[in-house]
């Protein structure tokens, strides 16, 4: 009986082990793909461009100079989900929450693709490519 016992124990901790192992891969792999983002991203457009920081605690700004319109700037805490693409911005001083979908990642280039869910359905907007300045 203490032979099945132990290694029952044996067993269970084994199994705990490894599903750890893989739960921490998981978190490491998310970490590299979060981390491709931090620096500062630039995208031109007819009239200006923008300029889009990530940081490595999860907080970033975006400034847009629009030589037809204003400049505005904002700020920002950020989410990244590898798995679903989905790149979420939660504005600090507008209080509304943007949905991107990661489209491309490499160290020089980030093509995203704003969409929204309404009452009409799925909403996307033409992929915006941006390119790293920082």
């Amino acid at each position: 009986m203490k032979k099945l016992i132990s290694f029952l124990t044996a067993s269970i901790l084994w199994i705990g082990l490894s599903v750890s192992i893989t739960s921490c891969d998981k978190d490491n792999e998310e970490s590299a793909y979060s981390s491709s983002l931090i620096g500062t991203w630039r995208h031109d457009f007819s009239s200006g461009y923008q300029l889009m920081t990530f940081n490595s605690n999860f907080h970033g700004s975006i400034y847009e100079v629009d030589y037809a319109a204003h400049n505005w700037s904002d700020s920002f805490t950020w989410k990244y989900t590898p798995a679903s693409s989905d790149l979420v911005l939660f504005s600090d001083e507008e209080h509304e929450v943007e949905t991107y979908k990661v489209i491309l990642l490499t160290n020089d280039v980030l093509i995203l693709q704003y969409y929204v869910y309404d009452e009409y359905g799925k909403d996307e907007d033409e992929p915006d490519t941006w390119y790293r300045v920082e």
